[in-house]
């Protein structure tokens, strides 16, 4: 937990890993399925790699907002620890803008994307709309706005005194 944070990122960080273990868990499943199905009965399941497949993508969307609340991306932390703490404070501010304004022009490509893409096109044997598969990174991405956008609140109250 970050205590800086708001309450909104706090609740959807946590619904988050609820739903991130979930998915693994279905995941585990459709992959023992297709084992015992594959190896002990004779018969593998046709829908079984798709399936897993769409549970990874969405796994893994939905880990970036988590990434995100935690800070836990990849950052030259070695550099900004040896800043002065107005610089460092400063430079953070920076770096989340910059982050902000990638996650929301992400958005925008996310949304484009599904807008253009015909809802009746379906995956091979699950059936599935690709829009499903695509909703992924719109759904990610604004999540991830959230996210950032409270790390630029935090940033931008350090910057003027008023944090920690």
């Amino acid at each position: 937990m970050r205590p800086e944070m708001s309450k909104l990122s706090t609740v959807i960080y946590e619904i988050l890993k609820w739903i991130e273990r979930v998915l693994l868990s279905a995941t585990l499943i459709v992959v023992a399925m297709q084992i015992i199905m594959r190896y002990f009965v004779g018969k593998p399941l046709s829908w079984s790699e798709v399936l897993a497949r769409q549970i990874f993508i969405w796994m893994m969307m939905l880990a970036i907002p988590i990434m995100f609340y935690g800070r836990t991306y990849l950052a030259f932390d070695l550099l900004l620890g040896s800043l002065p703490k107005k610089v460092h404070n400063a430079v953070q501010l920076i770096v989340d803008i910059l982050m902000l304004t990638f996650c929301v022009f992400i958005v925008y490509c996310a949304a484009t994307l599904i807008m253009n893409t015909n809802p009746t096109r379906l995956t091979p044997n699950v059936k599935v709309p690709y829009v499903f598969m695509y909703s992924s990174l719109l759904i990610s991405m604004v999540l991830s706005t959230i996210m950032v956008g409270d790390h630029v609140r935090v940033s931008i109250l350090k910057c003027f005194g008023k944090g920690e």
